[in-house]
């Protein structure tokens, strides 16, 4: 069984720290590391999501 993580690319989580955090799953031993595809994503969001 293959293991991977999905880290955030969006908000505090972004940024150099991502990719620290990429060489960390590395070290762990997960094989695969997974981010968004979103090109336009907002640093806040300020509204309530409606459906929750």
């Amino acid at each position: 069984m293959k293991f991977g993580v999905f880290l955030p690319v969006s908000g505090r989580a972004a940024g150099p720290v991502l990719m620290e955090a990429a060489r960390g799953a590395e070290a762990l031993g997960y094989d695969s590391v997974w981010a968004a595809d979103r090109i336009i994503i907002p640093w806040e969001i300020k509204t309530v999501y409606p459906y929750s």
